[in-house]
């Protein structure tokens, strides 16, 4: 005799595990004159709840100091089977009298059992007493949000999805991302460029595997052009900037203190990965930068203007 086992697909429905995530990119807490305060960060699950998940969570320096300007927090959000109700950590804010402008502190989740969602990463803003009544599109100067998405083959900056939510953004203090940071993914950093004199500039831009660099001659996204690049043509190491012709910009006149939109895009595929760009300002000259981009240069646009 023979048995036969029938598997009705009818039975796996509403048997998916889901996957969690930040429920926002963005989280702020004003800080309180003299006085610690708490801020909230919620993590929801979706798409199923079929059985138990979990994941950790873990803050790190943005623009804030842990120890100083918050309490760094590490630990586990756990789900039960049929679970769905969002699950929340906090962040203590260390409340002072100094005027320091808001900052920024970066949140990230990790499996332990099931899989993380949309987005992984986030960013607590701490927002100074003395700008907590400005608009929320006021733009934050003295760093920049990176953007990026996993899981996303191939090495060209053409396949990024711009119209989807990105899987997470941190929070970067000079115009260079991290190194060795993994495989199948995208970064995308927009905002604006505002140079501190008025003259001639030269840009460098290295990377692996591909990376663009676009300039606007003025505060619009629309108006951007392609001033620097790096191909899959030949290697590119960390800070090597004239492997490639394309590396270099040519002389760009800019106006000090004025805003330009620049936007940078980086696609990287298998092996080693960096991303990094710099300058000449100025007066100066040479065949290299002579600093990455620093934060005091770099201010945030509102989202929506990418």
């Amino acid at each position: 005799h023979q048995a036969v086992l029938t598997i009705d697909e009818d039975d796996q429905v509403g048997r998916e595990l889901g996957a969690v995530g930040f429920s926002t990119l963005r989280f702020a807490q004003v800080e309180a004159s003299g006085a610690d305060t708490q801020a909230t960060i919620t993590v929801v699950r979706g798409g199923g709840a079929w059985g138990a998940i979990s994941v950790g969570y873990v803050t790190s320096d943005g623009t804030a100091q842990a120890g100083t300007d918050y309490s760094a927090a590490r630990g586990t959000l756990s789900w039960a089977h049929g679970d769905t109700a969002p699950k929340t950590f906090t962040v203590t804010v260390t409340g002072d009298t100094a005027a320091e402008g808001d900052e920024t502190v970066n949140l990230e989740l990790s499996a332990i059992a099931g899989a993380i969602g949309a987005p992984r990463a986030a960013v607590l803003t701490i927002v100074d007493p003395a700008t907590a009544a400005a608009p929320a599109a006021a733009a934050v100067i003295g760093s920049i949000v990176r953007e990026f998405w996993i899981g996303l083959p191939g090495d060209s900056p053409d396949v990024i999805p711009h119209a989807a939510q990105p899987h997470g953004i941190a929070v970067l203090t000079s115009l260079a991302g991290p190194t060795g940071w993994g495989v199948d993914y995208a970064t995308r950093i927009s905002g604006h460029l505002i140079p501190p004199v008025t003259g001639s500039y030269t840009f460098w831009i290295a990377a692996d595997d591909q990376a663009e660099l676009w300039l606007s001659p003025d505060a619009q996204a629309t108006s951007r052009v392609r001033i620097a690049r790096v191909t899959s043509d030949s290697p590119v190491a960390p800070r090597a900037w004239n492997v490639q012709p394309d590396q270099r910009s040519a002389e760009i006149a800019l106006e000090g203190g004025r805003r330009y939109y620049f936007q940078v895009v980086h696609k990287q595929a298998s092996g080693g990965d960096h991303l990094a760009v710099g300058w000449l300002k100025p007066g100066q000259s040479g065949s290299q930068p002579s600093e990455i981009i620093p934060g005091s240069a770099l201010s945030e646009v509102p989202p929506g203007i990418r």
